[in-house]
């Protein structure tokens, strides 16, 4: 389960609703599994009660979907911004009255806004992501008898 709606989505970013909604679940999906990893179990489980009655339930919930939010953002800018036609990628698009002229960022482009919300999303959520344990490891004299 996620943190954040398909319309959650589609209102933080004014996301336009000719983008259907099969095409964002999946990276909400993505970004939820992420975030959870990010977290932990408890941080992420205890952001899903909605309506939590602390101060601090309250702002670990609004951070971590806004971070899952900026997440999903992160996973879904590359398909947003790459509208396929037949004839390949799409660079330009001219609206039907021939007035509108629409440029789409680069694939450099998308990736740089792509690593920025990835970014964000990690600034949002470090306060709640749980320690990297050290797991260690042994290191072996390796030595030539000659």
């Amino acid at each position: 389960m996620s943190l954040i709606s398909v319309e959650v989505f589609r209102e933080l970013f004014d996301i336009d609703s000719d983008i259907t909604d099969k095409r964002i679940e999946l990276h909400i999906g993505s970004a939820a599994r992420r975030l959870r990893k990010w977290v932990g179990d408890t941080n992420y489980a205890l952001a899903s009660v909605v309506g939590a009655g602390e101060q601090s339930d309250l702002e670990i919930v609004n951070d971590l979907r806004n971070a899952e939010a900026h997440l999903t953002f992160h996973f879904a800018i590359h398909g947003f911004n790459a509208p396929l036609s037949s004839k390949g990628v799409v660079g330009t698009n001219m609206a039907s009255e021939g007035k509108e002229v629409r440029k789409y960022l680069s694939p450099d482009e998308t990736a740089k806004l792509a690593g920025q919300f990835l970014e964000l999303a990690r600034e949002i959520a470090e306060p709640y992501m749980t320690p990297i344990e050290d797991v260690g490891f042994e290191t072996a004299e390796i030595g030539c008898d000659a």
